[in-house]
């Protein structure tokens, strides 16, 4: 099994379980038997989008193209945004300043007033 995710994560192996179901099924069966049921079960996916299953077409383009990106979207009135700020350089801008202005750096390294 791999191991990924934080160690505290219970939700790190259950993403794969029925992944694990599929491969201990087709273990019982021999190496032929496997594949022929995983040939029968890609027909009854295409029969299915062929008969317009939206379900079956879904998972079809998924399986081909990938699943699709997650939008994160926004209020246009009060927009998303990320700010990434090297936090090094914003201490030392601080600390600097708060010499400069002949403040004392407090025990978290910022200025008291």
């Amino acid at each position: 099994m791999v191991d990924c995710g934080h160690p505290n994560n219970d939700h790190r192996v259950k993403g794969k379980r029925w992944l694990q179901a599929i491969n201990r099924a087709l273990d019982k069966r021999s190496k032929a038997a496997g594949i022929e049921a995983l040939d029968a079960l890609a027909e009854k996916l295409l029969a299915a989008c062929d008969a317009g299953d939206l379900g079956a077409l879904k998972e079809l383009g998924d399986r081909l193209d990938g699943r699709p990106a997650q939008v994160i979207g926004s209020d246009p009135d009060n927009p998303f945004s990320v700010s990434l700020i090297d936090a090094k350089a914003e201490l030392s801008r601080r600390l600097g300043a708060a010499a400069a202005a002949g403040g004392d750096a407090g025990v978290d390294g910022w200025t008291e007033r």
